[in-house]
């Protein structure tokens, strides 16, 4: 929550327009999703990536074999990234602060199954997060009594975030 807001307050800092998917959503995706996930710093190529193969996996209906290798490229890509991040953790005291690090404490997986999940999770969290917040937003914009409750749930959700801050030590 907190790097995500962070982000997309540093990237409409300076802009007065702005394009939800490229400009907004896909950089905070790209600056969050690896953390949280527990990949390291996953880069907009790799979201791509990511984006190929579901593609491939869900909407090639017609196996179109151009199409596959492509997603086969991306993947590969994918699983040098995760591969070399899970070989990385796998050795270290667990870290429950993200997703990769509580499995690894789990102990319940092997090497290869943290490898799997990491890649499954990325290519689901990259192909529907961003286009989830693109409709999200295409549908508040076109509902003006919605918008004007989404800014004032947004202002109090502002209002109790400096009230909880204020009152920690």
């Amino acid at each position: 929550h907190d790097e995500s807001r962070a982000r997309s307050e540093q990237l409409l800092a300076c802009l007065s327009r702005i394009e939800v998917v490229g400009g907004l959503t896909d950089p905070v995706l790209a600056s969050t999703v690896g953390p949280y996930l527990g990949l390291g710093t996953v880069t907009r190529r790799q979201l791509v990536d990511a984006r190929t193969v579901f593609h491939d996996i869900f909407i090639n209906g017609l196996n179109d074999p151009r199409v596959s290798r492509r997603a086969h490229e991306a993947a590969a890509r994918l699983r040098y990234h995760v591969t070399s991040v899970v070989e990385d953790r796998h050795g270290e005291l667990p870290d429950h602060r993200d997703i990769l690090g509580r499995l690894i404490a789990g102990d319940q997986l092997t090497q290869t199954e943290l490898i799997n999940h990491g890649i499954g999770l990325l290519v689901a969290w990259s192909a529907s997060v961003s286009r989830a917040m693109a409709f999200t937003m295409d549908a508040l914009f076109r509902q003006p009594v919605g918008f004007a409750l989404a800014q004032k749930a947004a202002m109090q959700a502002d209002q109790w975030t400096m009230l909880v801050a204020s009152t920690q030590p």
